[in-house]
């Protein structure tokens, strides 16, 4: 087989340098073949893992915000392999290997769960796993605008190199005229981009999706995000009905296209690190039982990264600082990822940085730049420090399937805790279990959406422990720590972040994104993952087998209301305030951009209250037209989602708890005096008729 692969390559290659058309890249890629049988293996294998993906059934029909119907796109997965096996079975000896991979992509993207995912090892030799999507440019948001930036490098290569000058010079000359792009390919260019990024970059929120693709659409490998043709043409127009057309271009890594192995060695360290980074950004939630607790407090002496900006800092993980702005004082706490190599690390340094923010009590700035989540134990570490009056454990369920109970016996069960007893649900200790597993798994529970059965386990919390002790001295209230998301903080990010909402632990603000968005949401996936390897034990035949992996959505979380069993998942937090700020930097110039829009927020949110003062508040649901409710101040803030009851309206009186109308019933004299006073009114039968309507509207 792998000979008459490689005489097809060498037969019909479209490609003859690295630099490659789309339509070219994609003919290239599809001259691979590959055994139906072996495809089928493939499609079996994902159809029986999902069997523990969580969210299985409820894509199907999921619950939506009150205020969006339709905000939760509807995918059916049995419906889309259903599809994908009928397209193979009616395959002859072999299936166009890039076709099966692409529908594949799609059926994983299809629930919108960044969590959710399939990738292949370059190592396999595919023609898909060789190519790199590139564009000359990304986008820039000011106020409602769209504007472009020109990319300096792109793997290392000057994008004259892979564009040509032309192209270039004209994208650098709309660059540096400040000029507004008004329409892509023809539409408005706000709405192409949410359109654009909502169709690729698998996450549920436009805002969050933006935020992902500004990171990837300079560069991205083209196995994971493998775009349609017609997709990678931009036709860019301005404020000045000028416009500037390009297409991406494909970089194909083929060793035999390289002028030297070390022109092909340097290109590969570049994207090797690249590679790195972005797993790092988009981390496993994973469950920290797993991971050794190494304390190395050596390693933490007090230091500054970039421009002198830090006090303290875990590099790309976790860092701190003050400054003070105007005469007033505000600490940050930047986290850029809860997936430390060690949580120890970590936790070391959550720790430091607390110590500092008790050496006084200013109000704190936490900020979640392109955080894409991390280790259960970090996030739950973290948010005990800063908010211990508001922690509270978080549970978690399963899907029902044969699939899920293999996970679980496989030792996973090993870090789930009974709810009622605190104690492990493993009651044998035994990392791999053999008899069934207990009451917990086998009384599941059912939830309904419309015409959807989901069927899970009983709540469990999960076995996170932390090696840190802190407990901090100044505590702050909640109306004196800001935390800003960029939306798409994501996994163990968003677990925190929504915390902070459905708690309101803190002032929630979101930044990046689309500036013109009505719908903001904190964070999206507080769900925990698993990898197809913790599955496929005992298998001779795995995705492993063909160069492929999966990712899986295991475990959602559930909100802090016991009686609540709609997953956070679909679960829409949105945000306090909106900061309009394109991205953070670890610069002073951008911390100190974040710490006056922190200031400014802090500011506008000090209504200064004594806890139980009511104060009156349409804002609370209880308000109508006969009554006035009033904001119950908690922690030094009014809370309008707690209200009591201020007084009737005018026009109002209380009677029975209920206010009613103060209008007395008129007695005999009185009718009669009316009567006598309306013979000048106007006492047609459409008059008698208001009357009769106007009565109605006060029954």
């Amino acid at each position: 087989m792998l000979i008459f692969l490689f005489l097809v390559i060498s037969v019909f290659s479209k490609c003859e340098t690295n630099i490659c058309s789309p339509a070219d890249a994609i003919s290239e890629m599809k001259t691979d073949l590959f055994p139906k049988a072996d495809a089928l293996i493939i499609l079996d294998r994902i159809d029986e893992y999902l069997g523990a993906y969580a969210f299985r059934d409820t894509a199907k029909n999921p619950p939506q915000p009150p205020s969006r119907p339709t905000y939760h796109k509807k995918f059916d997965i049995d419906a889309e392999i259903a599809k994908i096996r009928i397209n193979v079975e009616s395959a002859p000896e072999n299936v166009n290997f890039y076709d099966f991979f692409v529908s594949l992509q799609k059926l994983v993207k299809g629930p919108s769960d960044l969590h959710l995912s399939l990738k292949i090892a370059d190592s396999t030799n595919y023609k898909i796993t060789q190519f790199y999507t590139m564009n000359p440019i990304n986008f820039v948001f000011k106020g409602k605008d769209v504007y472009l930036r020109v990319v300096n490098t792109i793997l290392g290569l000057s994008p004259q190199r892979i564009f040509g000058q032309e192209i270039i010079t004209s994208l650098n000359e709309k660059m540096n005229n400040n000029s507004k792009i008004i329409k892509i390919n023809g539409v408005d260019a706000t709405q192409f981009l949410s359109n654009y990024a909502l169709k690729y970059y698998r996450l549920k929120n436009e805002n969050g999706a933006i935020a992902y693709m500004k990171q990837l659409f300079e560069v991205s490998l083209y196995s994971s995000f493998p775009y349609e043709e017609n997709d990678l043409k931009f036709v860019l127009t301005f404020s000045d009905n000028t416009s500037v057309s390009f297409n991406s271009v494909l970089y194909y890594l083929s060793p035999s296209l390289f002028k030297s192995n070390d022109e092909a060695m340097k290109i590969k360290r570049v994207i090797d690190q690249k590679t790195k980074n972005e797993r790092d950004r988009v981390s496993n939630n994973e469950v920290i039982a797993k991971i050794p607790f190494e304390i190395t407090n050596t390693d933490f002496a007090p230091k500054l990264k970039g421009e002198n900006v830090y006090e303290y800092t875990l590099p790309n993980i976790i860092s701190c600082t003050k400054r003070v702005i105007d005469d007033i004082n505000m600490n940050i706490l930047v986290v850029n990822s809860f997936s430390p190599t060690k949580v120890s690390d970590f936790i070391t340094t959550a720790d430091n940085c607390m110590k500092f923010f008790d050496t006084n009590t200013h109000p704190i700035l936490v900020v979640l730049p392109n955080n894409g989540g991390g280790y259960v134990s970090a996030e739950d570490y973290l948010y005990k420090l800063l908010f211990p009056s508001t922690y509270y454990t978080k549970r978690y369920i399963a899907r029902i399937n044969e699939t899920t109970e293999k996970v679980m016996k496989g030792g996973f069960v090993n870090s789930l805790i009974d709810p009622l007893t605190n104690t492990l649900r493993s009651r044998d200790q035994q990392f791999l279990i053999t008899g069934k597993l207990t009451e917990w798994y086998s009384n599941p529970q059912t939830d309904t959406y419309g015409d959807v059965l989901y069927t899970h386990t009983q709540p469990s919390y999960l076995n996170s422990p932390s090696s840190g002790t802190y407990q901090m001295k100044n505590v702050r209230k909640s109306n004196e720590i800001i935390v800003m998301t960029d939306h798409f903080c994501f996994s163990a990010c968003s677990l925190f972040a929504k915390n902070v909402v459905e708690k309101k632990s803190a002032i929630t603000a979101t930044y990046s994104g689309l500036p013109t968005s009505t719908f903001r949401v904190v964070g999206e996936s507080p769900t925990v993952v698993i990898k197809d390897e913790e599955i496929t034990r005992n298998y001779n035949v795995d995705l492993g087998t063909f160069g492929l992996s999966m990712k899986i959505s295991f475990m959602p979380s559930l909100p802090s209301d016991e009686s609540d069993f709609v997953p956070n998942e679909y679960r829409t937090h949105q945000p306090e305030e909106y900061v309009d700020i394109d991205s953070f930097e670890d610069t002073e110039s951008s911390v100190m951009e974040f710490i006056k829009a922190a200031i400014q927020i802090y500011e506008n949110h000090q209504i200064q209250c004594n806890d139980n003062q009511t104060k009156k508040d349409d804002r609370c649901k209880e308000s109508s037209d006969s009554e006035s409710w009033g904001s119950l101040c908690i922690n030094g803030v009014f809370n309008p989602e707690q209200c009591e009851f201020i007084e009737c309206r005018e026009g109002y009186i209380r009677d029975n708890n209920k206010c009613i109308t103060a209008n007395p019933q008129p007695n005999d004299d009185q009718e009669t005096s009316n009567q006598i006073e309306s013979h000048d009114q106007d006492t047609s039968p459409a008059f008698y008729i208001f009357l009769s309507l106007s009565f109605l509207l006060f029954v």
